[in-house]
């Protein structure tokens, strides 16, 4: 049985990732990267543009880190009521920074198609 301990991954799991990265051609790996930067920096240079909004460019993360500045934003009090009001406005989900930055957001980045 198959089981996860102390928090950490199985061997046997660990050992086909590893096989599973060796394997897998170096143009799959690139092409995921490639993509990767062409969203991160689609994403920044959108979130540059809206007034409030101050994005950080991704060193490597899979999220963008954006700074709210609230006071440009009416009826918003913090990042927290910022993210359940895109939420429930746009459908958008993202991540409060509280946890992490207060009065930043946290964007996943995905591909975007063009």
């Amino acid at each position: 049985m198959l089981t996860l301990s102390i928090g950490s991954a199985c061997t046997v799991l660990q050992h086909a990732l590893v096989s599973g990265l060796e394997e897998t051609p170096q143009q799959y790996h690139k092409y995921n990267i490639d993509t990767l930067h062409t969203s991160a920096k689609l994403l920044y240079d959108k979130l540059s543009q809206v007034e409030g909004l101050c994005p950080v460019v991704p060193q490597g993360a899979m999220y963008i880190m954006v700074g709210i500045e609230i006071s440009k934003f009416k009826d918003i009090t913090d990042d927290q009521d910022f993210t359940k009001k895109l939420l429930a406005e746009q459908a958008v989900g993202i991540l409060p920074g509280q946890a992490s930055a207060s009065g930043c957001i946290e964007m996943c980045i995905s591909y975007i198609e063009q």
